[in-house]
């Protein structure tokens, strides 16, 4: 009596079990994909918004300190905060590299918009952040704690 003894896969099982690996591995890269997407975006998302809050507040504590003068020109995309001293507080936005320059330092990059309305005795700041295709709106009205002049506001 002959007994044939075949250990081994058939070719059948072993096309299963790759289709199967092939499958497995698709929805893995499609999961590991989407996350990584979702983190550039969240990512971008809270970095925009960690820049608005610093440019904000550093705009907020001059405006709100000015004793002087608060000039804007929106032609020139400039904002001089004048004391009674001879310190001169001087922003500026380029529009070209999106970068809102404090006397001369970058303070804020990504800068689609930076825009000041004058509101009864009180400035209103708006800056727009944009980067890889993320967006954030920041607007803060400032009331003004000294008698300062605001003149310019176009």
């Amino acid at each position: 009596m002959k007994h044939n003894d075949n250990k081994g896969f058939s070719l059948i099982e072993l096309v299963i079990s790759i289709s199967l690996l092939a499958i497995i591995s698709g929805m893995l890269l499609g999961f590991m994909t989407t996350g990584s997407n979702m983190y550039r975006r969240v990512s971008t998302d809270v970095s925009l918004q960690m820049e608005s809050q610093v440019a904000m507040t550093q705009l907020r504590e001059y405006v709100i300190d000015c004793n002087d003068t608060l000039r804007y020109d929106s032609a020139a995309h400039t904002l001089t905060v004048l004391n009674s001293g001879p310190q001169e507080h001087r922003f500026i936005w380029n529009q070209i590299d999106g970068i809102i320059h404090y006397n001369g330092d970058p303070l804020a990059e990504h800068v689609a918009l930076f825009e000041l309305i004058q509101v009864d005795g009180a400035v209103e700041i708006t800056l727009v952040f944009e980067h890889l295709g993320e967006s954030y709106h920041s607007t803060q009205t400032v009331a003004l704690r000294n008698d300062a002049v605001i003149m310019d506001f176009s």
